[in-house]
């Protein structure tokens, strides 16, 4: 592989990941963090109950990342965590009302931002990026795949 080519792709992830964290997040709160509440806001727009299993496999997010965020989530008082009436082995995640505020917040931050990212960037840039991006991360979770088959057999 071209050693230039494996650097210029390095750098322009980090340079992404870097510029769409921090329009996006603040001291407070991580970018986790808000996709789990706005996770937990969606879920709970259908009157339905969201448990902590459910949202794990979701997020695609390992069980103890995915109990930190939990953790720190009710730590600044964005979310309660209540045992299921019906079924007390699942846990019931529910935004709190500070929760709601700062998830509204976000939305709206990010709604204008990718708006004007689209904007700026163009429908048809924007639609080809778009399948780019899940192309790259179909390619990740491939070579992630062959990778676990190898290690099992």
């Amino acid at each position: 592989m071209d050693g230039e080519l494996f650097n210029e792709l390095v750098q322009t992830i980090f340079r992404f990941r870097n510029a769409s964290m921090g329009n996006y997040s603040n001291g407070n709160i991580s970018m986790k963090e808000i996709f789990v509440l706005l996770k937990i806001l969606e879920q709970g727009e259908t009157n339905q109950n969201i448990f902590t299993v459910e949202l794990q496999k979701r997020l695609s997010i390992t069980k103890p990342a995915m109990s930190q965020l939990f953790n720190s989530l009710e730590s600044k008082g964005f979310i309660t965590r209540d045992i299921d009436k019906k079924d007390r082995r699942k846990v019931v995640l529910t935004l709190t009302e500070n929760g709601q505020k700062i998830v509204e917040e976000k939305k709206k931050n990010a709604e204008k931002t990718m708006n004007e990212i689209i904007t700026r960037f163009g429908e048809k840039n924007t639609r080809e990026l778009i399948d780019i991006f899940n192309k790259f991360a179909d390619t990740i979770d491939e070579i992630a795949e062959e990778r676990k088959k190898k290690q099992v057999n």
